[in-house]
């Protein structure tokens, strides 16, 4: 038997026998709006490349500058010959420059959210379709 299935037999023994009482130290929430409100917005874009459709670029080329005013952060995400590259830098001449908050974009990029009504929410400077035909690239 393994170290843990040892612990745990007579952990639950003792339990039954009301000679020990379990401690737990963890909070649990099941609410998908605080898992995606924990998580880095730095994560999201991330994990961008490994989500691009390759199909659906084909040979377009997009320089996108993400800003996020509630973390004071942005992002470069290049796009060239169906691979997305995520950048420490920000574009030098970006095509598409997308300020928002770091909660908006989790919510349009998971899906919790229409991209309708986050398009109208969102600063930017570009062209909607643009946005649009950018966002589209990537799986959900």
């Amino acid at each position: 038997m393994n170290p843990n299935g040892r612990n745990f037999y007579p952990t639950q023994a003792l339990e039954l026998e009301e000679r020990v009482e379990a401690q737990v130290d963890v909070e649990v929430s099941d609410s998908a709006a605080q898992v995606l409100e924990a998580i880095p917005i730095g994560h999201f874009i991330e994990s961008m490349p490994v989500n691009l459709d390759p199909t659906k670029v084909g040979d377009a080329e997009l320089r996108v500058e993400l800003a996020f005013s509630d973390e004071d952060v942005a992002y470069g995400i290049h796009v060239r010959r169906s691979i997305a590259v995520v950048r420490d830098r920000l574009p030098a001449e970006p095509d598409l420059v997308v300020r928002t908050t770091s909660q908006v974009w989790k919510d349009l990029v998971t899906g919790r959210r229409n991209a309708a009504v986050v398009m109208a929410t969102v600063d930017l400077e570009g062209s909607r379709i643009q946005l649009v035909r950018f966002l589209s690239w990537f799986a959900r």
